[in-house]
């Protein structure tokens, strides 16, 4: 863990970190409770209707304002950022941090910022003014930053929790896979239910594909009802805790068909179980999948997709090396961006 007195100068705004609901969410979480022992934040974004998102980000900066008010500790104000509107908002806490003159880090998650900074350009260029220091998830999008002339870029890797193997398995001889995130049209998962109900007749008996996610349920569960795919779906529900540890020993492929991406979270966390992932080839994900650990094909490509499943079901997973694909993650362990963030806490303060 960070030392207690130099967490004490942070403050972090982001997501809720007490219980994780998304991939910004899990980050403050594993910070939480891997990396500060002393962990100052404040939750500007829950799921919820809009008037609740709105209470949430006003209470937010009424929180922040009071900290910097009375909390002579913190120096730094590290804002974890989304893209559109949630950049927006996050935008708020820079600059209110940036009248209490604190040295201010902005994290962006979300992979499809390179398009929303190309899209507002100058209002982007205009919050990272006061910044000082970008953090980047991967190499691409560091050199996408510095391509636009910023020159305070660092790259800070996503932190995983350690992982909690056990001696549970699926031993029906079946491909089991497991997509963890929204249910939503970006995160592919309705091009899987596509391919997997219009082969269905190669796939059943032969596949089973485990849903964990939140947001679009209700329509999910419609598609499984309607066009009667309980024998290839099966919804967990929001996975975490013992659930999410449970299933990510039991499946035996990690699927992930998002039509954009950062880094994502669910990836790291499957290698760290030695899953084989099969994703897409978006924002980070190449940088992460090569060819023992994975495979990759372009989103929204049906037929690509079709070609991976069957391909998997003729060769079967005897070729998958569960400790070698364990290993690629090393840098993303808790110990390792432990010394990130300290480096980079550290050169900010000692150059103050």
């Amino acid at each position: 863990m960070l030392e207690k007195n130099l967490s004490e100068q942070i403050l972090s705004i982001g997501n809720r970190s007490d219980r994780p609901d998304g991939g910004i969410s899990q980050v403050l979480y594993n910070y939480r409770f891997y990396v500060f022992p002393v962990f100052k934040s404040i939750t500007n974004f829950k799921i919820g209707s809009k008037p609740y998102k709105l209470f949430i980000a006003i209470l937010a900066l009424l929180k922040e304002f009071l900290i910097l008010i009375f909390d002579k500790k913190i120096k730094i104000v590290h804002v974890h950022a989304p893209s559109d509107i949630g950049f927006r908002r996050s935008s708020y806490y820079i600059y209110l941090a940036k009248i209490f003159h604190k040295k201010i880090i902005v994290h962006i998650h979300s992979g499809r910022f390179n398009d929303y900074y190309l899209r507002h350009r100058k209002y982007v260029e205009h919050v990272f003014s006061k910044c000082d220091v970008i953090v980047a998830l991967t190499k691409e999008i560091k050199k996408f930053y510095e391509a636009m002339g910023c020159t305070n870029v660092v790259l800070i890797n996503n932190i995983i929790e350690v992982p909690i193997e056990k001696n549970v398995r699926y031993e029906d001889g079946l491909i089991h896979l497991l997509f963890l995130g929204s249910i939503t049209e970006p995160k592919g998962i309705y091009d899987l239910v596509d391919v997997l109900c219009k082969h269905r007749l190669e796939f059943e008996g032969r596949i089973i594909l485990h849903v964990g996610g939140n947001r679009e349920v209700d329509k999910l569960l419609r598609i499984i009802e309607t066009k009667r795919l309980d024998n290839l779906i099966k919804y967990e529900g929001w996975l975490s805790g013992e659930r999410k540890i449970e299933m990510l020993n039991k499946c035996n492929v990690f699927i992930l068909p998002s039509h954009t991406e950062g880094l994502p979270i669910s990836i790291l966390e499957a290698f760290s179980y030695g899953k084989y992932v099969v994703a897409t080839n978006v924002g980070g994900i190449p940088e992460i999948i090569n060819h023992v650990n994975g495979v990759m094909f372009n989103p929204m490509d049906k037929d690509a997709l079709y070609k991976v499943l069957s391909d998997l079901l003729q060769n079967g997973l005897s070729f998958v090396d569960n400790n070698a694909i364990k290993k690629t993650v090393y840098e993303y362990m808790p110990e390792s961006v432990e010394k990130q963030l300290s480096n980079l806490y550290n050169s900010i303060i000692d150059g103050q």
